[in-house]
């Protein structure tokens, strides 16, 4: 007995050893993916890693959700970076990219970029618009572009022909205003308006391109804000409202958003981000089109995934965030209406039918043409603070309590000594 207790004993260390050589050679890295994202994208997100953990067995992604906001998400990312023990990716919104990148924060993966991907596959544009200082910070994780709602209905009840669905010969400024005062309809609390004018400058940035303007100069140092085509766009937005009557007061929209006066067939067209369609598509007593930006270009707004310069595990990371916009991984967007035109062109193209329902065919191929006549805006470290500031007198003029001249001038000034 006492030999076969011994031989057991010896059998059972022997596995045990070969168990722990088996886990020591076979070591799993394990990646932390942090995240901000409503309940409603979880299904896509944790597919796409439940896709990688499958077809890896050295790499485990832990995914975990912050719930909340960008605001509590980049408080949380800046504790943990702080703490030294920041997530190896994260998803990042575009205008806090510099933020990070600045400070160090994030890899550099404009080498990697090089040797492992071959744009081709890719919307090249959009890793061209997310550049800083010439390197690349994150990788795609797909682009959305401002576009023109209209509602059609409202269009076919006054006789309108809808708008051009080529970028290159779209509505004039013009003629949408001339457009917008044929739908506007009504008194009091029953009218219906054209169009709602949108003073925030991350909307009314579409509009500016369409003027061949910009918020800043090339190198991000000083303001031209208040340019004379800048000038013009915040003159005639206070005129759509307060001489014109075509388009709701601030204080009407407090009341009823934009997006729900559009829904409810009071607002003719509304100018928005695609990311705005799961909202539009939840009420199906009206019938609503997408069309170019009058004057034929765009903006857009492209989050990335991002390695933290803090991790410990790059390699793996990676290799995962490589994955993250392979076929499979885009698929899986497609699927569950996640992050706007696929950055794979292979999957938008080939998931086009799946992409942007109820539209028509020519309007989701406008929508996938979009990226190629869109710029990101010239976001810069500061820019949210510069943004507080711009904002302050955009509201001013939107409220016509001061003329777009002023307001801008102004604002050129604070934001040049912030820009110093």
């Amino acid at each position: 007995m006492k030999r076969l207790l011994a031989f057991l004993l010896a059998l059972t260390m022997s596995l045990g050893l070969a168990a722990s050589f088996a886990s020591a050679d076979d070591e799993v890295v394990d990646i932390h993916f942090l995240l901000v994202a409503g309940n409603d994208e979880m299904p896509g997100w944790q597919g796409i890693v439940d896709a990688f953990n499958e077809d890896h067995t050295d790499i485990h992604v832990t995914l975990e959700q912050l719930p909340g906001g960008w605001a509590e998400y980049i408080q949380k990312l800046t504790t943990l970076i702080a703490a030294g023990s920041p997530p190896d990716v994260g998803r990042m919104g575009v205008a806090y990219m510099a933020q990070f990148a600045s400070k160090g924060q994030l890899a550099d993966l404009t080498e990697l970029v090089e040797q492992d991907l071959d744009m081709s596959n890719y919307y090249e544009n959009a890793f061209e618009q997310i550049k800083i200082d010439g390197k690349i910070y994150g990788i795609p994780i797909g682009i959305y572009t401002m576009i023109m709602f209209y509602n059609k209905d409202m269009f076919d009840a006054a006789g309108i022909e809808y708008p051009s669905m080529n970028w290159d010969s779209t509505w004039t400024l013009d003629e949408f205003v001339e457009i917008a005062k044929q739908l506007t309809s009504g008194e009091g609390l029953e009218k219906n308006y054209g169009f709602y004018a949108n003073f925030d400058p991350e909307r009314a940035v579409p509009f500016i391109y369409g003027m061949d303007a910009d918020y800043l100069t090339a190198d991000h140092k000083t303001s031209t804000i208040n340019d004379a085509a800048i000038v013009s766009y915040y003159n005639l937005m206070q005129e759509m409202i307060y001489s014109l009557g075509i388009a709701p007061t601030a204080a009407q929209a407090e009341t009823m958003s934009s997006t729900q006066m559009f829904m409810a067939g009071r607002l003719a067209m509304l100018g928005d981000g695609q990311w705005q369609m799961p909202s539009l598509n939840t009420e199906d007593d009206y019938n609503y089109g997408a069309a170019p930006i009058p004057g034929g270009r765009t903006n857009n707004f492209i989050d990335q995934y991002v390695i933290f310069e803090g991790s410990t595990k790059k390699e793996a990371a990676w290799e995962v965030v490589k994955s993250f916009i392979d076929e499979k991984a885009e698929n899986i967007m497609v699927d569950n209406s996640l992050g706007g035109i696929p950055i794979n062109k292979n999957v938008a193209q080939d998931r086009i039918e799946d992409l942007f329902d109820p539209l028509p065919m020519d309007e989701k191929l406008m929508m996938l043409e979009s990226v190629d006549y869109s710029k990101s805006l010239p976001f810069t470290a500061n820019w949210a603070e510069l943004m507080d500031v711009v904002n302050v007198y955009t509201d001013l003029i939107s409220l016509n309590e001061m003329s777009a001249q002023e307001a801008l001038d102004a604002a050129a000034e604070e934001m040049d000594t912030m820009l110093k």
